[in-house]
Formats: C-alpha cells, sequence, structure tokens
C-alpha cells in the first residue's frame, strides 16, 4: 500500500522508526465537530507575492453541505509527486478542482469548513513559510514572517481560528524552534511548546476539545514519537511510536489510532484506543492476524467502520462496521479494495481501487480508482467520482 511521505529537509529528520505521513486525521462528523464557516477574522486582502505560488483552479468556492475532498496525484518518472484537491459532493453533484501542485498532505490543511487552505510554501532555497488561500473570495497572503526559520506542517484549530506548526532551522536560535501557533490573519505569532536540543515537533491533528497531536523527530537520528499536547493545560503526553491518529471521539476513549508502517520491519497495521486522560492503549485488532486500512467512527461516536484484511491469504481488504470494543462486526459486502473509510452522515464514503498485487505483506493498487459511498447497514455502493490518477487520501469539510 502506497503511503505519503514528509517533507525532506536539508536536516535528515526521516528515521529507520519514522512513520510514513499520513493525512491529516478526520474528525467524526458530529453536530459539533464542524465551526462556522463565518471568517474568524473578517476577509483578508492578498499579498501578490502569494499568487505566484499557489496555484488555485477556481476563483473561489464553497461547500453547500459534506463535501469529501480527495487528495489524488499524478505521478511522473523523475519529477516530485504534485497533489490536487478535488470536492466531491457527499450527497450529489459535480466534483470541482480546487487546487493543484500541491506538495505532500503533511504540508498543508484545509479548514474544516472549507473555507481556506493553509499550506508551507518553499520560494527557491530559503526555508519554507505558511500562506492562506481563502477559498472564499480567492484572496491569498503570509501568514508567517520571512526570517530563516522553516514553518512545517500547519493544522487548523478545530474553530479555524489558529493555525499550529512547527519551526525547524538548522542554525536558528533555540527560542525559534518549536512548536508554534498564529491566528489566521497572521497576528499573534507564539510559541506554545519548546523542545529540547535535537528535537523537532510535526502537528499531525487538532481535536475538537483542544487536544494537539503532534509527531516528536530525532533531527539526523532515528526515532519519531507521537505525542500529544493538552492547549489549555498545557498538559504534554506522549502516546508511543510509530501510531497515526485515524478519529475522535467526545467520550474516552476518544482517540482511534492505527499503528503505522515504520520505515524498517513489518506492516503491523493494527488499531487501538488511547485515552489521553489515564494514558491507557487498548488493542482493537491483531495485527499479526489482520491488518487496517484505515477507520473512523461514525457520527454518534459509539461504532466503528474500519478497512481490514487477513495476514494469512491475499484477499482484499473490505469494510467492516463494530462495536467500540471492536465486537460485534458486521461486513459490507460489496466493499472489496476499500480503504480510508468516513463515517459521514450521508454514509459510509471510502477509497476503491484495483488491487494490482497482494500478498500477507504487500498490497499495490492501480487505476481505476474510485470514492464511493455505502449506507452504514449495507447495500449497493454508490460511485461519487472516478480518477485514472492515483487518489492518496480523503477527508471531509462542512459548512
Amino acid at each position: 500500500m502506497r503511503r505519503l511521505r514528509l517533507l525532506v529537509l536539508p536536516l535528515v529528520l526521516a528515521s529507520a522508526c519514522t512513520p510514513a505521513a499520513a493525512p491529516p486525521a478526520p474528525t467524526t462528523e458530529s453536530p459539533t465537530a464542524i465551526p462556522s464557516s463565518e471568517p474568524p477574522t473578517g476577509t483578508p486582502t492578498s499579498d501578490p507575492a502569494v499568487a505566484p505560488l499557489i496555484k488555485p483552479l477556481v476563483s473561489s468556492w464553497r461547500p453547500s453541505d459534506t463535501t469529501v475532498i480527495a487528495i489524488q496525484v499524478a505521478r511522473k518518472v523523475g519529477a516530485p509527486d504534485a497533489h490536487t484537491l478535488v470536492a466531491v459532493p457527499a450527497t450529489a453533484g459535480p466534483a470541482t478542482p480546487l487546487i493543484a501542485n500541491l506538495p505532500d498532505p503533511g504540508t498543508w490543511d484545509i479548514r474544516r469548513d472549507g473555507s481556506a487552505l493553509v499550506v508551507a510554501v518553499n520560494i527557491a532555497l530559503a526555508p519554507s513559510r505558511l500562506a492562506t488561500w481563502d477559498l472564499r473570495t480567492g484572496a491569498q497572503r503570509w501568514i508567517t514572517p520571512e526570517d530563516g526559520v522553516a514553518a512545517m506542517s500547519p493544522r487548523w484549530s478545530s474553530d479555524g481560528a489558529f493555525v499550529y506548526f512547527g519551526r525547524v532551522g538548522g542554525s536558528a536560535r533555540a527560542a525559534d524552534l518549536g512548536l508554534f501557533s498564529v491566528r489566521a490573519d497572521g497576528s499573534d505569532l507564539r510559541r506554545i511548546l519548546d523542545l529540547p536540543a535535537g528535537k523537532v515537533g510535526f502537528p499531525e491533528f487538532v481535536s475538537d476539545q483542544g487536544v494537539l497531536f503532534w509527531r516528536r523527530v530525532n533531527v539526523g537520528t532515528e526515532g519519531a514519537t507521537l505525542e500529544a499536547l493538552d492547549l489549555a493545560s498545557g498538559r504534554p503526553r506522549s502516546v508511543g511510536p510509530c501510531l497515526d491518529v485515524r478519529s475522535w471521539r467526545p467520550t474516552q476513549p476518544r482517540a482511534l489510532l492505527q499503528t503505522a508502517v515504520c520505515a524498517v520491519g513489518p506492516q503491523l497495521l493494527g488499531l487501538m484506543l488511547w485515552n489521553d486522560v489515564s494514558g491507557t492503549l487498548t488493542p482493537l485488532t491483531d495485527p499479526s492476524t489482520e491488518l487496517s486500512l484505515g477507520a473512523d467512527w461514525d457520527p454518534t461516536g459509539t461504532q466503528i467502520v474500519a478497512s481490514l484484511r487477513g495476514r494469512s491469504g491475499t484477499e482484499p481488504p473490505a469494510l467492516v462496521t463494530m462495536a467500540a470494543s471492536g465486537a460485534a462486526r458486521t461486513r459490507l459486502q460489496g466493499t472489496e479494495n476499500a480503504r480510508d473509510p468516513l463515517w459521514l452522515r450521508a454514509g459510509i464514503a471510502y477509497i476503491s481501487s484495483l488491487v494490482t498485487r497482494a500478498c500477507a505483506e504487500c498490497l499495490d493498487f492501480g487505476p481505476p480508482y474510485e470514492i464511493r459511498l455505502i449506507a452504514p447497514d449495507g447495500g449497493a455502493p454508490k460511485t461519487l467520482y472516478r480518477s485514472e490518477d492515483e487518489i492518496v487520501g480523503i477527508r471531509f469539510v462542512r459548512p
């Protein structure tokens, strides 16, 4: 299975235990999960210096209902991957390509109401800066300074008022490094967590309850750990190595995690729950017997949908619904080759593609790639979108 990569810096941050980067985890589509679409700081003005660096395919766009955002890439030999975002209505309507030539999904994030995109932009050989594109007005602007320190891995706060990001620089002062926040209009830049020497941080996901998940990486050595920071109290917690956040619900244990693919070792892709107060990790699946290719809470946070496949044979993955304990499993017929499910109010959206090679330790996909929707109690899946280019991930936005 192809995974997504962190943007590689001259510092050589990757390691033998660093999990490959995945798109930011979607928040469960509950009534409180998505903030108002009103801009938190008014309509921004455009900076002409940003326009040549961000390539929108539309002058403006607003979602009218829950919309799946497809992350697709056309791979070319000898060229870096360039990603395109395509908005696919979860109910009905044509797909809308939004922006092209985006870098790795670890370097950008879309606000949960679909109103703005933040991206870490490289300018020639200079360190990256954060820029935003307001999808409602088309305005583009910088929100971090050009000060010789790279701004990396931006993530919107759940209310869309702030962006959290990491600052990295080989020769920068310690006071300029760590985890930072900045308002959506570029004001109130501040450090929220300093890091020990030789460590850098990459935000991954911000929950509705104000928990920031981030990766702690050792510079130039092996090691990467998923960490959590309570933004209200400042309380840090270490979750563990080689883990991805897949989904979040408001009751404990709140975090649905998937063990990630490290640079070395077998693909032990299992699901577990994490209680961010007690620190307890509870396995839901046994990665020695089955592999997980994505999972999500249902909108009420009481059930889970997961893409699972057995390790002993070559059967394709399929969607399975289960209780929060991992019991009471139901396989959804007709979802063979499904992965990365999102449990929306309209149904369960997922990526479907042709499996070109399958073995106990391998799973390769090929075109065509589709985004499909199926009812939680089963039935015939509906194709929402089809592409010959690879769809490497999906998430959703809702106004």
